[in-house]
């Protein structure tokens, strides 16, 4: 069995100084498949588990992990690893990305409906848009077929025919301010979307909620800033 290094480089990129490379010294590199992934095994001599890793589209990434089984990730994970080392910081938030089984509707529902602009993106060897407005990018990305899934079909998610807007207040959806609510409801109602209209408690702000096509929970809101202002006079707000 033959026995070669690989090298990682973690950073690579111009302007960064002494990038940390792993030296991986691998003991198998008989490849398996495995959710659409082709893996050559690897073991670090250090803290985690790196595996070189090329997707059904030959794009080659690297899985790190801690060594051993897979463990659940709960609270006293956190408590037991104590304060995180000093360095490192969130700047901004750069894009969310959505996953998509049909990229030209999608796409055509953030542009025409909520007025995202498109703009160029990488040569990838997948399919997807990247779509700009409303001081954010949305990247919308062509759901990869070798995931495993349940099911490709959102509503399946839901014991209803048809799943109501206001299913997704209290779940997972991306928010934007808008800058009149009556304007965008007039817009929505324009393209026969359904939505779900409520008011912020002791506030005059509004938000809407509705789903794109694929299912993706969407809330639009006005006057977010009266929200805070109202959390700043109860003492609860220190945004």
């Amino acid at each position: 069995m033959n026995t070669q290094c690989l090298q990682h480089s973690h950073t690579g990129l111009p302007g960064h100084a002494q990038p940390r490379v792993h030296r991986i010294h691998t003991t198998s590199c008989r490849r398996s498949h495995r959710a659409g992934a082709i893996r050559c095994k690897a073991v670090q001599q250090g803290e985690y588990v790196v595996e070189e890793t090329q997707t059904y589209l030959d794009e080659t990434f690297w899985l790190e992990r801690p060594p051993g089984p897979r463990k659940s990730f709960d609270k006293g994970v956190l408590d037991r690893a104590g304060s995180a080392p000093e360095g490192a910081e969130l700047l901004d938030m750069n894009h969310f990305a959505i996953e998509v089984f049909d990229n030209d509707l999608i796409a055509d529902f953030y542009t025409k409906v909520l007025g995202f602009k498109q703009v160029n993106r990488p040569r990838f060897p997948f399919s997807g848009s990247w779509l700009r407005g409303a001081g954010v990018f949305i990247h919308l990305i062509q759901a990869d077929p070798t995931v495993p899934r349940s099911s490709d079909d959102w509503k399946d998610a839901y014991e209803a025919e048809e799943p109501e807007p206001w299913y997704i207040r209290r779940g997972h959806h991306h928010a934007f301010a808008v800058n009149d609510i009556e304007a965008m409801e007039k817009r929505l109602q324009h393209f026969s979307i359904e939505y779900a209209k409520f008011l912020v408690p002791d506030t005059s702000a509004a938000q809407i909620f509705l789903y794109d096509p694929e299912g993706n929970g969407i809330e639009l809101g006005s006057a977010y800033g009266e929200v805070a202002e109202s959390l700043k006079k109860k003492g609860v707000y220190d945004g």
